[in-house]
């Protein structure tokens, strides 16, 4: 019997592709993104280049946002074949409420991409979902047109995008970069 049947509506969760998060194995994000592109798999491994000090010298040194998970865009049937063909993707992340796969959303994936390549302040993923505040749009510099949530960490006013079940990638921005949206 078919999941869904002839002449009903399929659900866009199952017909479009959407971005999961796979859980990847310890020390092998590289590698399960490499298998991803040979199966001509559309994935995003965020990397980020950040400034380390050394006790002899600074040295700039390309660490992963967020260690053992990568984003995978794929339609929901699609996912046990890659659970299959990529043994260093574990699993993917599921919604305890729904108990369904998690997923980004396609906005939230842009502007992640975004912050991390055009950007070169560091950024910060924060365990958790964040407390919703104001919400504001990017003005300036390679974010503008950006619609995140503004919080407030240690005094300083940051920008945050929810990545859903894995908490919210955050990156300082000065007030005049942003505006309110009402």
């Amino acid at each position: 019997m078919p999941l869904f049947p002839v002449g009903t509506e399929i659900p866009s969760l199952y017909a479009k592709p959407q971005w999961f998060v796979g859980c990847v194995r310890y020390c092998h994000e590289h590698k399960a993104a490499d298998m991803l592109s040979h199966l001509n798999v559309e994935h995003y491994l965020p990397v980020q280049i950040v400034r380390r000090r050394w006790s002899d010298r600074m040295k700039n040194v390309e660490v992963l946002l967020i260690p053992r998970y990568i984003f995978v865009r794929c339609r929901y049937s699609e996912r046990v074949e890659i659970l299959e063909n990529v043994p260093d993707i574990t699993h993917f992340l599921v919604d305890r409420d729904t108990h369904k796969s998690a997923t980004v959303r396609e906005e939230s994936m842009n502007i992640l991409r975004r912050m991390v390549e055009y950007d070169d302040r560091e950024i910060t993923v924060e365990p958790g979902l964040f407390a919703p505040g104001d919400h504001v749009r990017v003005i300036h510099g390679p974010l503008a047109g950006s619609e995140c949530d503004l919080v407030e960490v240690n005094g300083r006013k940051c920008i945050a995008v929810n990545l859903g079940m894995l908490g919210a990638a955050r990156m300082e921005m000065p007030l005049s970069q942003i505006e309110l949206i009402k």
